[in-house]
């Protein structure tokens, strides 16, 4: 569940590279404005000192302005203080100041907040283990169409865990992330399709998603093709391979800063 604070770079629009004056005025608008107290280009400021793409990285700097916006109530920088209280960046380590920003932002619908605050709902990472409230923030963070939180609320929902046992739900939330290109969600599916189990069996589904999980490094889909394929006909394996060339990942609102996916 380790999230980099660097991770939080992709959350700002670069500044352009050329011309280089041009990239300067910018900053230095964005530092005016940060001093003038928005919010926002606090925010991005801090992203600057940890990116060290046009200014040198400065750890304290960025500390200092992710703070200050996070204490206006931007709910990226309170995950962002959030995830350097977790991992100890700039500051002493305290899972449980960590939580107290995730919640922060998870309560206003920070989708990654959301879903990292389930992470420490269910570990007991500075709050008391509870698997009903870490699935309830994964479906909230699943709901926004983030595909860790989908993959993680499925395994909820097989396992019974927080939740009331489900396999059709746990098939369901299955896809959503599977569909998005996560292996370790494609790994389950195919499984899910082989044994008929909360979907209807089908053998050309299940091997076209172990393709794609065995493609992406999931060492258990690799072991599992031969044995569906041994139920399969050539034809059916030809248009399984198919499928899973032609496969594009369905993009939506809520992507995880970093995979962090985990099954439980």
């Amino acid at each position: 569940m380790l999230l980099s604070l660097s991770a939080l770079v992709g959350a700002v629009t670069p500044l352009p590279a050329q011309p280089t004056n041009v990239a300067d005025k910018v900053l230095d608008q964005v530092k005016i404005e940060a001093e003038r107290g928005d919010a926002q280009a606090q925010y991005n400021l801090a992203l600057r000192y940890i990116k060290g793409d046009v200014m040198t990285k400065d750890p304290a700097e960025a500390l200092k302005w992710l703070r200050k916006s996070a204490d206006q109530g931007n709910a990226p920088a309170q995950f962002g203080l959030g995830v350097c209280y977790f991992n100890g960046d700039g500051v002493t380590k305290d899972p449980a100041e960590a939580v107290r920003w995730y919640r922060k932002a998870a309560e206003q619908g920070f989708a990654v907040a959301q879903f990292h605050l389930g992470d420490c709902c269910y570990t007991g990472d500075g709050t008391a283990k509870d698997s009903v409230e870490a699935a309830k923030w994964y479906r909230k963070a699943a709901e926004r169409g983030m595909a860790d939180a989908q993959y993680n609320l499925s395994v909820c929902c097989a396992k019974g865990d927080g939740v009331d046992k489900d396999p059709f739900d746990a098939a369901a939330w299955c896809r959503r992330a599977a569909e998005q290109g996560l292996p370790v969600a494609q790994l389950d599916l195919g499984c899910y399709c082989a044994n008929g189990t909360g979907v209807a069996q089908d053998s050309v589904e299940a091997l076209k998603w172990l393709t794609l999980a065995s493609a992406h490094g999931e060492e258990m889909a690799a072991k599992y093709i031969p044995i569906v394929q041994r139920q399969m006909t050539t034809e059916q394996i030809a248009e399984a391979h198919q499928l899973a060339r032609e496969f594009k990942p369905r993009q939506t609102k809520g992507q995880p800063l970093s995979g962090s996916s985990q099954s439980h």
